[in-house]
């Protein structure tokens, strides 16, 4: 049970590309305070889910 830090990591790896691939914003933090204004639905809407 100690794969936390490790799947943590994961998803920081996945989310930087996918942040930088939307391109609507110049930086990384940009992103990660647009998808965090509105945490349950904008993560959906990057990966086309309604």
């Amino acid at each position: 049970m100690r794969a936390a830090p490790q799947n943590m990591a994961m998803q920081r790896n996945l989310a930087i590309p996918v942040l930088a691939a939307v391109g609507n914003c110049r930086w990384i933090t940009e992103a990660i305070r647009w998808v965090s204004s509105d945490a349950f639905n904008r993560p959906l809407d990057l990966i086309g889910l309604p």
